[in-house]
């Protein structure tokens, strides 16, 4: 299905594919931050959030599976692509997690726009994000919920991304 439009960042062409989503459990540990804090090195707090995540081996802590696919999910916007959000770092689970300093997030189910790169972490993500952004600042017909969106870590070169969209 064409989206509108295809945009081309330093490393990837973006052509993002409409797809539903049913709902699911990601339990892992979080953070509130926002993308302008994330731009400066000093106040940033997700780099020391993926760390802890490998560190403490949270995989591991929380499913058992130290090689679990790996989730970053952005949760509790409080607007828009400028205001605050939570990001919890975790994996799929079948049940809310009770493991204490852990918390479980439940994924909207709806339609999600994926995109997709590959590339040494984390500069795949980065430049993933900064075309979602372009892509949603054009004259998109596609419109962001805002409830829950999620990245995917398939291995340690690829990425995905899905973003909530109104139906």
């Amino acid at each position: 299905m064409n989206l509108d439009i295809e945009l081309e960042t330093p490393m990837i062409f973006l052509k993002p594919q409409l797809i539903k989503i049913e709902g699911f459990i990601v339990s892992g540990i979080h953070v509130r931050t926002k993308n302008s804090d994330e731009l400066n090195p000093k106040t940033a707090k997700l780099p020391q959030l993926w760390q802890r995540f490998h560190t403490e081996n949270i995989a591991n802590v929380v499913q058992n599976d130290p090689d679990s696919q790996q989730f970053g999910v952005y949760s509790d916007y409080e607007s828009d692509v400028s205001g605050a959000y939570t990001l919890t770092a975790g994996v799929k689970t079948d049940n809310v997690t009770r493991i204490p300093g852990c918390t479980s997030i439940y994924i909207e189910p709806g339609n999600y726009l994926l995109f997709q790169n590959h590339g040494s972490m984390p500069q795949a993500i980065i430049e993933l994000w900064q075309g979602i952004w372009r892509y949603f600042s054009f004259e998109s017909r596609f419109v962001r919920r805002y409830l829950t969106d999620f990245e995917v870590y398939k291995n340690s070169e690829e990425c995905a991304v899905y973003i909530g969209v109104v139906e």
